[in-house]
């Protein structure tokens, strides 16, 4: 098949060969030419593009070639429709009437049996990709027995995408059936023209007149397909690697009860969600830290589970930010964006012990309620207090301790000494005042805040942290504060003596 542009302005043509069922295409060839005349003084010059398509038949039939869709030099985009083909039957192949069950061409050189690879090519096949592959059994006699194998070709990557199990016949033209026999997909490697898999079937043909049958063995066509680099041109420094169409969505819960952690939800879909191996990355600017804890994909949707911890009081802002991905239509790069979402977060001290006053029909907590809830706040603080208490009378130094609860009581008494020059118990809620009141600057404050809320954590029971992790924390953060506090007082004495 031959396909010629003629113009002025025509450089070249372009055009990605069109696939149809029952044909093979063996290659290409293009070739341009000037032409140039004078007619009553006048010059004309025609420009000639031409590229030459070669298909081989693989059975006989009505078959259609298309949509032919060509790209001319100067940028225009034409269509030409679908091309009707009428494929006769090869007389010398053994494919005419008087074929028998003891024919010698059957399983030989006829195409009274044949297996066809139809790959569902996108607009554009680039390196990393997935592409579906589709395998279809023609044939003219019922087959028993059917085995499959297949091989990986080089630079590509190899899966089973669907197993139909026992095949479907359907009628094709009167003289065949055909049935779908598995589907594979392959990631191509690299960029280049690349063979999709061979697969190999053996099965048992019962041909006419034939009650034992014979055995047959053939492989699926040669076909290539063509693989595209990434575009170089306008790659985004976030492009991560993803093809096709990207949305993201970003979800905040509401907290637990009793908790200040929020739940976090970032879902990317769309046909290049598959290509995210890794998590995009939130922003977050204010006092809170995110981090990952899960993480669950399917074939267009990833989804990544978060918690929002606050570190203080304050006002928290999650992204803006977004993720390139790349148009294989094209061959564009666009950008999927979400955000910004503002959430407002208490630290651990203001939501722990909160109690939940239930409401009667005047809308308001009833005096059962309330007197329920002093009687537990009061049991609540005695046992925190007894806690409290016993965890003082054994202060041991932080990188001593042994247990949590000897661990928050050495934190404790360190904090309280720095910050107040005595031993003794520091208020959680209160600590961030302090450490400002001193002068410290805000990182700092966040992750002493932090390590005495990780502290906590481990009393209550938390298996979120472990004890020794807990331990060196605390140790960097009194190390962090003692070298801060004493770096202020020689400040201090320094500008006395001038």
């Amino acid at each position: 098949m031959t396909i010629t542009a003629e113009g002025e302005s025509v450089s070249g043509l372009d055009l990605e060969p069109p696939s149809a069922r029952g044909l093979s295409f063996q290659g290409r060839s293009s070739s341009t030419s000037i032409r140039t005349s004078i007619v009553n003084g006048r010059r004309t010059t025609v420009r000639r593009a031409e590229v030459a398509l070669r298909y081989a038949a693989l059975r006989a039939g009505t078959l259609s070639l298309g949509p032919i869709v060509v790209r001319t030099g100067d940028g225009e985009v034409h269509d030409l429709g679908s091309l009707r083909l009428v494929v006769l039957p090869d007389s010398a192949a053994g494919g005419g009437e008087g074929e028998g069950a003891g024919s010698p061409q059957l399983p030989g050189s006829s195409r009274s049996i044949w297996l066809e690879a139809v790959p569902e090519m996108p607009p554009r096949l680039y390196a990393g990709m997935p592409l579906r592959i589709r395998y279809i059994l023609h044939t003219r006699y019922p087959l028993r027995r059917i085995t499959r194998s297949w091989d990986s070709p080089e630079h590509a990557v190899v899966r089973l995408a669907e197993d139909p199990g026992d095949p479907r016949w359907q009628a094709e033209d009167g003289l065949f059936s055909r049935a779908e026999i598995l589907a594979l997909e392959m990631v191509p490697a690299c960029p280049g023209s690349v063979l999709v898999p061979f697969v190999e079937v053996n099965a048992v043909a019962f041909a006419r007149g034939s009650p034992l049958g014979s055995g047959v063995s053939l492989k699926s066509d040669s076909v290539r397909v063509p693989v595209h680099p990434i575009p170089r041109r306008g790659r985004p420094d976030n492009f991560g690697g993803a093809v096709g169409e990207v949305r993201l969505l970003l979800e905040v819960g509401e907290c637990p009860e009793g908790s200040s952690e929020r739940p976090v939800k970032l879902t990317a879909e769309g046909e290049g969600a598959r290509f995210l191996e890794a998590f995009p990355g939130v922003s977050v600017r204010g006092p809170a830290d995110l981090e990952v804890v899960a993480s669950s994909s399917g074939r267009k949707r990833r989804t990544w589970t978060c918690l929002l911890t606050p570190t203080d009081s304050g006002s928290v802002v999650l992204g803006p930010d977004s993720v390139a991905w790349l148009d294989p239509a094209d061959g564009t790069f666009h950008q999927a964006a979400f955000g910004p979402e503002r959430v407002d977060v208490l630290p651990p001290s203001a939501t722990e012990g909160a109690v939940m006053a239930e409401t009667g029909e005047s809308g308001g907590p009833s005096a059962t309620t309330v007197a329920a809830g002093l009687v537990a706040l009061a049991a609540l603080s005695a046992l925190l207090l007894a806690l409290r208490c016993r965890r003082r009378e054994t202060p041991a130094s932080v990188g001593e301790a042994s247990d949590p609860d000897e661990l928050l009581s050495a934190l404790e008494a360190s904090l309280s000494r720095l910050l107040t020059g005595e031993e003794g118990y520091v208020e959680g809620r209160e600590l961030a005042r302090m450490l400002a009141l001193r002068g410290t600057d805000r990182i700092t404050v966040r992750s002493v805040v932090a390590c005495w809320r990780h502290a906590e954590a481990l009393v209550s029971g938390s298996e979120r942290y472990m004890l020794e992790d807990v331990r060196k924390e605390a140790e960097a953060v009194i190390e962090r504060l003692e070298g801060l506090l004493a770096g202020q007082a020689e400040n201090a004495d320094a500008g006395g003596e001038g």
